[in-house]
């Protein structure tokens, strides 16, 4: 089940949404403010916001790099009654996945939760992928004891955290692309 908080203070508008978003199959976390919404994330694993601009706590494009800050995965609609284009500019820089305005574009909101679903999916497995990437090239990975080896791997460990090209030379099957991965892994 995926969840969608929405962040607005007007109850009506909020119950409205979530009763539309409820049909779709999804859950729904609601917050009439900011500081409620955030302790909501904090709280919950959240997918996808919907969060108006104008809050009595604060700005929602403000709050959106703090969302983004804490929770990068999650995606952030932002909804607004009255749309300014420097709002949404702004919005699309701090990571918004969209900027719409209540009203004009209610037939566009389960779409965009469905595409922002989607992104936020895609971003998980991505993330995934790379944890066990990293997992399976780590030095931990590498299996021996020998004092020349640990030796070797201390070198490795050493020269993966600076910005250098480095040439692994041996005979076949003694590791090399082991080495080469793990040190890869390990590097900017």
């Amino acid at each position: 089940m995926k969840n969608i908080l929405i962040i607005d203070d007007e109850e009506k508008l909020r119950g409205l949404l979530a009763r539309i978003i409820k049909s779709e199959g999804f859950d729904v976390l609601e917050a009439p403010d900011l500081k409620s919404g955030f302790k909501k994330l904090e709280q919950n694993e959240i997918d996808v916001v919907l969060c108006d601009v104008k809050l009595p706590d604060g700005n929602g494009v403000d709050f959106l790099e703090k969302i983004k800050s804490h929770f990068p995965l999650v995606e952030v609609i932002l909804l607004t009654a009255f749309g300014k284009i420097s709002d949404g500019i702004q919005a699309m820089k701090n990571g918004a996945f969209d900027y719409i305005v209540k009203g004009d574009d209610n037939d566009k909101i389960i779409p965009l939760l469905y595409k922002a679903l989607e992104k936020s999916e895609l971003q998980k497995k991505v993330q995934k992928l790379e944890k066990r990437i990293a997992d399976k090239y780590s030095f931990d990975s590498i299996i021996g004891k020998s004092k020349g080896l640990e030796q070797v791997i201390e070198l490795a460990k050493k020269v993966a955290k600076t910005d250098s090209t480095v040439l692994l030379t041996g005979e076949t099957g003694t590791g090399k692309e082991v080495f080469a991965q793990a040190i890869h892994e390990n590097s900017n």
